[in-house]
């Protein structure tokens, strides 16, 4: 017995041996060198152009994008800020002739403070004289009704005018540069007529003033206390302007056909010079005539150089 349980236990030492021996590690394989050893290469070498290149473009790409976002940025800013903002007037530039009229405005109100003692007249209408507002048989001054409407003559008048301008005619003081007064009748005559200035006085101030055709008019108006200084009258103010333009015109095609009938008589077929009854030839007959032309002008300088001087004064 006791020799097959020696037999047994040798058995099982052989086959623990054997089952330790199958469970042992086998031994790892040699570890490869790498590529850059065995090919010789250095790692700390630089890089190649072609990635140096790649390199810069990606960097240029992105300032690219950052430029563009910044702007965009800016852009939306300013939209914003404009929407917040309150809008402003645009400014509209006034012609030379504009310039002019408003200079010459600034001047009358000057002038009316000093003279008449109005602080703030009301300037109504400019208005061109036509051939009909000089004409010795119509009497009057017409006045567009669109201007007239738009300015602040109309609300110089009190009600009582206002109802006669469309009747009768309402009762005004017409005042020139130099102070003369006229009695006239403010009237609304129609929808194509528009106002009138009409009256007998109105060729008085024609001829005083010297207006032509072409001439142009400043209407200024105010209220002044009365004489018995219980109610106030209404008073326009018709400053006169020249169009200096068309009177030289004037003035030099009148002395070119004062030269052609000079030359005409002096030209004429006949040896001897046609005279007259009284003995005065068709030559001394134009020469006399240029030179009354020639007087008449210089003494229409002296006129309205003493006009200015009493203007100033």
């Amino acid at each position: 017995m006791r020799m097959r349980w020696r037999e047994e236990e040798a058995k099982k030492m052989e086959t623990s041996t054997a089952l330790s021996s199958s469970h042992q590690e086998e031994p790892l394989p040699a570890e490869e060198p790498p590529a850059s050893e065995v090919a010789g290469v250095d790692e700390t070498a630089p890089r190649s152009e072609a990635a140096r290149a790649e390199n810069q473009e990606t960097t240029r790409r992105r300032k690219r994008s950052r430029r563009r976002k910044r702007k965009q940025k800016a852009q939306e800013v300013e939209e914003r800020n404009k929407k917040k903002a309150p809008k402003r007037k645009k400014v509209k530039q006034m012609t030379p002739e504009e310039e002019q009229a408003q200079q010459r405005r600034l001047k009358a109100r000057e002038m009316m403070a000093l003279k008449i003692g109005v602080e703030n007249p009301a300037w109504a209408v400019q208005k061109t004289l036509f051939v009909s507002d000089v004409n010795g048989h119509q009497h009057r001054l017409q006045l567009p009704r669109l201007e007239v409407e738009g300015s602040p003559l109309l609300e110089v008048m009190s009600p009582a005018e206002t109802e006669d301008m469309y009747g009768k005619g309402a009762k005004i003081v017409v005042l020139d540069g130099l102070q003369n007064e006229y009695s006239m009748l403010f009237r609304d005559v129609g929808d194509n007529n528009g106002f009138r200035i009409l009256g007998a006085d109105w060729m008085n101030y024609v001829r005083r003033n010297k207006l032509m055709t072409g001439d142009s008019l400043d209407l200024w108006a105010f209220r002044r206390p009365c004489k018995d200084e219980e109610k106030t009258e209404l008073v326009f103010v018709l400053l006169h302007h020249q169009n200096q333009n068309q009177r030289e015109s004037e003035k030099k095609a009148k002395i070119v056909e004062a030269k052609k009938v000079s030359s005409s008589s002096s030209s004429s077929s006949s040896p001897r010079p046609v005279q007259s009854s009284s003995g005065i030839t068709a030559q001394d007959e134009a020469d006399a005539a240029l030179g009354l032309l020639k007087l008449g002008e210089g003494y229409q300088e002296i006129q309205e150089h003493k006009s200015q001087s009493t203007d100033r004064k």
